[in-house]
């Protein structure tokens, strides 16, 4: 609006007060709610969470990050990342086996997210 009417925000508020609006942003969250914004990191996002508690996305993933809670896993689908851990073992080059495992399971997981491949239906023929 302040760019709108070419003025500051604090004036925008200034008025804004004046004709009654009340700011009901607080941006301060308490120790229960903390606690829940920790408890929903797998389940929710931070924007999510944000718009749920009323504060801007910076305060949700300080609060996770604070929680040592970094690094969210952002796979639409399931990934094991072990799963070809006792093919390896068994192989005479379990080095080369593992490298070539892993490249096939990143590409896999790239066609998925790019739509190339549906996970239900083409995923099957590799396994």
């Amino acid at each position: 609006m302040a760019k709108f009417y070419k003025c500051s925000k604090s004036k925008i508020l200034s008025y804004a007060k004046d004709i009654g609006y009340k700011n009901e942003y607080s941006g301060i969250l308490n120790d229960k709610q903390k606690e829940e914004i920790v408890k929903q990191y797998e389940n929710k996002t931070s924007t999510e969470l944000a718009e749920h508690y009323g504060v801007n996305r910076g305060q949700i993933t300080k609060i996770w990050h604070d929680n040592n809670l970094i690094g969210k896993d952002r796979h639409k689908y399931p990934f094991d990342y072990n799963y070809f851990d006792n093919y390896i073992i068994s192989s005479e080059n379990p080095d080369e086996v593992k490298e070539n495992c892993y490249i096939i399971l990143f590409l896999l997981n790239e066609c998925i997210k790019n739509n190339k491949i549906s996970y239900n239906d083409d995923i099957k023929m590799f396994i």
